[in-house]
């Protein structure tokens, strides 16, 4: 598995700390106009640079800390976003949190991994009906809520994602405490069972979609 990132964005004097923390730790980084390279682990975009998605698992750069932007860049498949200027050190650290759960959650042989873009044993995400089914088999129906977990998660391929980026995903300007995240997390858990998937907690705070290939096809 690759281990080198990618950037996304004309201003490239915005990195400079970053990249610097960044090869410190033994990482490649290489800038891309387009963003196109296969090569690469993981992707660094600024939406207002790139408007299309990379193929390879991304995390977005906003310009200002607006609630509603960071919201779309999740809503697009982006892992995490952060805020320009943002502490070069803080970000290294928690991409190579990103990278790291990857590597770890990939060399499983229990659970495997939702890949992105594909529908393992048949399954099938309707963000119209707001359901996940298997086959031909009745989709389980979720709430809106849930759904936005469920849509979270899968979209994040062999990443984890933090409890903080559900929150600013799904309850982004809304007061609600930590709770409330592990009692939906709880009732979702309960209707993915049947389809062979299940939330993985996935320290030190995130959760991650996996796919149990036995019970999927005992479902």
């Amino acid at each position: 598995m690759s281990s080198g990132i990618v950037i996304v964005d004309t201003d490239r004097a915005a990195y400079a700390g970053l990249v610097e923390a960044l090869e410190r730790g033994g990482r490649t980084v290489r800038f891309s106009e387009l963003g196109e390279d296969g090569t690469a682990a993981l992707a660094i975009i600024d939406f207002e640079t790139r408007v299309t998605e990379p193929a390879i698992p991304f995390v977005a750069v906003a310009a200002n800390d607006n609630a509603q932007a960071i919201r779309a860049a999740f809503a697009r498949g982006a892992l995490d976003v952060f805020v320009k200027p943002f502490s070069a050190n803080e970000v290294a650290f928690k991409l190579e949190r990103l990278l790291t759960s990857r590597a770890a959650l990939t060399t499983s042989t229990i659970l495997q991994v939702l890949p992105r873009g594909e529908t393992p044993t048949n399954l099938v995400v309707n963000d119209v009906a707001l359901s996940i089914g298997i086959g031909e088999r009745t989709p389980v129906v979720l709430t809106p809520r849930e759904y936005q977990i469920l849509r979270l998660l899968y979209d994040a391929p062999g990443y984890s994602v933090t409890r903080p980026s559900v929150f600013v995903a799904v309850w982004s300007g809304v007061k609600v405490c930590q709770k409330v995240l592990d009692v939906h997390v709880s009732k979702l858990r309960k209707k993915l069972k049947p389809l062979g998937l299940t939330i993985t907690f996935v320290r030190p705070n995130n959760y991650v979609l996996v796919l149990d290939p036995a019970a999927a096809v005992a479902a």
